[in-house]
């Protein structure tokens, strides 16, 4: 058990890698997408959309059953589906066929959030906890970099549709090490599973809705940049579907010198009082800040390589919000509830997922550029950091009793 929790995080990085892989490998691909299918920028937003539609949807059923079924059996009907599903995206024959694809891809791909922070959460030693919830989702932000980057260059090698039968791979390896490693904590008393006061803490504490709020205020923007970035790069005169994802693969990478620094930093803030909710009000500050000088430099039609610089620094605000969150979670409520709150935060968060591409499209189709759309989101997250700064007055349901 001392070196148990690496294995986990290990492992559930992998599932995270795979997942990101095949959600984000449909962002570079929009532009042969749109041209195959003769769509319209808020048509290619509401395929972007189609995953999370579902993947929202679950969060909260996946996490709730998770903590009464077991987490580790979500984990891998969800990794075995989202295999299958990515190489049936690969023969999708209409626009109307690959949105339905997307749409179970969503499904398969929301049963994991839910299940895998409780795990994180129950192997990791306390005095680790926020650099294990970073060092685990490491997988997300490298998965989304290398979804990216890799998508772009197979295109431009063999087509989209081959994007879709190798990104497979690193699911089905996941799949597999999840089944082997992965062991399922002792199970609760089912009296403490059932007790209806500890689960109505997941929608009724203010301190748990206004950390909802402030994740959906920063999934707004994150969206945004991981569906239209590969595009805004094209425009701004990026050479080709290759180099536009490699440079939108940017805000992936950027993920792993984020997610590690912000882990431990807020390990060491979450000793203070208040400590834990500094970090979440200055990322929410500095990435309005940055949507802000974003439209500003679309608008002026700054080179891609300027753009590049500010979404470096963006992403680096994003993901650093991520761990101290993920860590007040977890200590907010009864470790028995855990994954029903993480699929209630995860809910909230990505409901985002659901109406920024199509928004963010939408405002291009209307004004012919981008800018309105981080104008939009620089709006949103003063909103976010405004319920960061509510939230801190707040007790957390674990210290209220319930």
């Amino acid at each position: 058990m001392s070196t148990y929790y690496r294995r986990v995080w290990g492992v559930l990085l992998l599932g995270w890698l795979s997942l990101y892989m095949v959600r984000v490998g449909m962002s570079p691909l929009l532009a042969p997408i749109m041209q195959e299918f003769q769509l319209s920028y808020a048509q290619a937003g509401l395929l972007s959309s189609a995953v999370f539609w579902a993947y929202t949807a679950m969060q909260l059923p996946s996490g709730f059953l998770g903590d009464r079924w077991g987490h580790r059996r979500f984990l891998l009907v969800g990794t075995f589906c989202w295999t299958i599903l990515s190489l049936l995206t690969s023969l999708a024959g209409s626009f109307a066929s690959l949105l339905a694809i997307r749409f179970f891809t969503g499904m398969a791909e929301g049963t994991y959030f839910g299940n895998d922070r409780p795990l994180v959460s129950h192997y990791t030693p306390p005095q680790k906890k926020a650099l294990g919830q970073g060092i685990s989702a490491l997988g997300m932000g490298l998965g989304m970099g290398l979804g990216i980057l890799l998508a772009g260059w197979i295109a431009e090698l063999w087509g989209w549709r081959w994007v879709f039968v190798l990104y497979a791979a690193p699911s089905l390896l996941a799949f597999l090490l999840i089944r082997r490693v992965i062991r399922e904590p002792a199970a609760a008393a089912p009296a403490d599973q059932l007790d209806p006061a500890r689960f109505s803490q997941v929608l009724t504490s203010p301190l748990l809705w206004l950390l909802y709020l402030s994740h959906f205020t920063v999934m707004y923007l994150f969206w945004v940049l991981g569906t239209w970035a590969p595009t805004i790069f094209l425009e701004l005169g990026a050479p080709g579907v290759g180099g536009s994802g490699l440079y939108a693969s940017v805000l992936g990478l950027v993920s792993v010198p984020a997610l590690l620094i912000s882990g431990a930093l807020s390990d060491r803030l979450r000793r203070r009082p208040g400590g834990t909710f500094r970090p979440l009000v200055y990322s929410s500050l500095a990435m309005a800040l940055l949507s802000l000088l974003m439209g500003l430099g679309l608008e002026a039609r700054i080179s891609y390589q300027w753009f590049a610089v500010l979404l470096f620094v963006c992403g680096a605000a994003a993901w650093s919000f991520f761990p101290p969150f993920y860590a007040l979670l977890a200590d907010s409520v009864p470790p028995r509830i855990m994954g029903t709150t993480y699929g209630a935060a995860n809910t909230a968060g990505f409901m985002a997922s659901l109406v920024a591409p199509w928004v963010a499209g939408l405002l291009r189709d209307l004004s012919a550029s981008f800018a309105s759309g981080f104008y939009l989101c620089a709006a949103v997250l003063l909103v976010g950091a405004v319920c960061c700064l509510l939230a801190a007055r707040l007790p957390a349901p674990a210290q209220q009793g319930a």
